[in-house]
Protein backbone atom coordinates (compact mmCIF):
# COMPACT_ATOMS: atom_id res chain seq x y z
CA UNK A 1 0.00 0.00 0.00
CA UNK A 2 2.92 2.68 0.80
CA UNK A 3 3.79 2.39 -2.74
CA UNK A 4 0.20 2.74 -4.36
CA UNK A 5 0.09 5.83 -1.75
CA UNK A 6 3.55 6.84 -2.85
CA UNK A 7 2.63 7.12 -6.67
CA UNK A 8 -0.83 8.98 -6.16
CA UNK A 9 0.60 11.56 -3.98
CA UNK A 10 3.65 12.25 -6.90
CA UNK A 11 1.42 11.94 -9.91
CA UNK A 12 -0.99 14.57 -7.74
CA UNK A 13 2.13 16.64 -7.37
CA UNK A 14 2.65 16.60 -11.51
CA UNK A 15 0.17 18.75 -11.98
CA UNK A 16 -2.66 15.91 -12.81
CA UNK A 17 -6.50 17.55 -13.85
CA UNK A 18 -7.10 14.60 -12.36
CA UNK A 19 -8.20 13.99 -8.52
CA UNK A 20 -6.69 11.92 -6.20
CA UNK A 21 -9.75 9.58 -6.12
CA UNK A 22 -9.60 9.61 -9.86
CA UNK A 23 -6.04 8.44 -9.95
CA UNK A 24 -6.47 5.96 -7.38
CA UNK A 25 -9.62 4.61 -9.18
CA UNK A 26 -7.78 4.16 -12.81
CA UNK A 27 -4.69 2.77 -10.62
CA UNK A 28 -7.02 0.15 -9.09
CA UNK A 29 -8.46 -0.88 -12.35
CA UNK A 30 -5.39 -1.91 -13.38
CA UNK A 31 -5.42 -4.81 -11.37
CA UNK A 32 -6.78 -8.10 -11.58
CA UNK A 33 -10.24 -8.76 -12.52
CA UNK A 34 -11.57 -9.01 -8.83
CA UNK A 35 -10.28 -5.86 -7.96
CA UNK A 36 -12.12 -4.08 -10.77
CA UNK A 37 -15.20 -4.20 -8.81
CA UNK A 38 -16.45 -0.55 -7.57
CA UNK A 39 -16.76 -2.24 -3.97
CA UNK A 40 -13.70 -3.63 -3.83
CA UNK A 41 -11.91 -0.28 -5.40
CA UNK A 42 -13.75 1.62 -2.08
CA UNK A 43 -12.39 -1.33 0.12
CA UNK A 44 -9.02 -0.48 -1.20
CA UNK A 45 -8.44 2.86 -0.98
CA UNK A 46 -10.72 3.15 1.90
CA UNK A 47 -13.44 5.10 0.34
CA UNK A 48 -17.25 4.60 0.88
CA UNK A 49 -19.05 3.17 -2.52
CA UNK A 50 -21.08 6.47 -3.43
CA UNK A 51 -17.43 8.04 -3.50
CA UNK A 52 -15.67 5.98 -6.06
CA UNK A 53 -18.98 5.74 -8.07
CA UNK A 54 -18.99 9.60 -8.15
CA UNK A 55 -15.02 9.35 -9.47
CA UNK A 56 -15.83 6.84 -11.86
CA UNK A 57 -18.55 9.03 -13.30
CA UNK A 58 -16.36 11.63 -14.16
CA UNK A 59 -13.31 9.11 -15.54
CA UNK A 60 -16.50 7.42 -18.08
CA UNK A 61 -17.42 11.02 -18.93
CA UNK A 62 -13.48 11.57 -19.50
CA UNK A 63 -13.27 8.54 -21.66
CA UNK A 64 -10.60 6.52 -19.59
CA UNK A 65 -12.94 3.72 -17.81
CA UNK A 66 -15.44 1.60 -19.04
CA UNK A 67 -18.43 0.62 -16.72
CA UNK A 68 -19.84 -3.30 -16.84
CA UNK A 69 -22.13 -4.43 -14.67
CA UNK A 70 -21.76 -8.19 -13.71
CA UNK A 71 -24.00 -10.65 -15.68
CA UNK A 72 -23.82 -13.25 -12.79
CA UNK A 73 -24.89 -9.96 -10.05
CA UNK A 74 -26.34 -7.18 -11.76
CA UNK A 75 -25.75 -5.17 -8.66
CA UNK A 76 -21.72 -5.21 -8.80
CA UNK A 77 -19.93 -2.94 -11.16
CA UNK A 78 -16.97 -3.25 -13.05
CA UNK A 79 -14.51 -0.87 -14.06
CA UNK A 80 -12.26 -1.56 -17.04
CA UNK A 81 -9.92 0.65 -18.47
CA UNK A 82 -10.16 2.32 -21.91
CA UNK A 83 -7.10 2.30 -24.56
CA UNK A 84 -6.91 6.21 -23.49
CA UNK A 85 -6.81 5.28 -19.52
CA UNK A 86 -4.68 2.35 -20.23
CA UNK A 87 -2.31 4.56 -22.00
CA UNK A 88 -2.82 7.01 -18.96
CA UNK A 89 -1.90 4.24 -16.30
CA UNK A 90 0.99 3.09 -18.32
CA UNK A 91 2.57 6.23 -18.51
CA UNK A 92 2.34 6.86 -14.92
CA UNK A 93 3.55 3.48 -13.76
CA UNK A 94 5.78 1.97 -16.79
Amino acid sequence: MPAFADTINQLCRTGSLLSVRQIGVLLACGNDDEARLIKNIARHLKQAKPVITRAADLLVSDGYVRRTRLTTDRRLVRLDLTAAGRRLVKEWVG
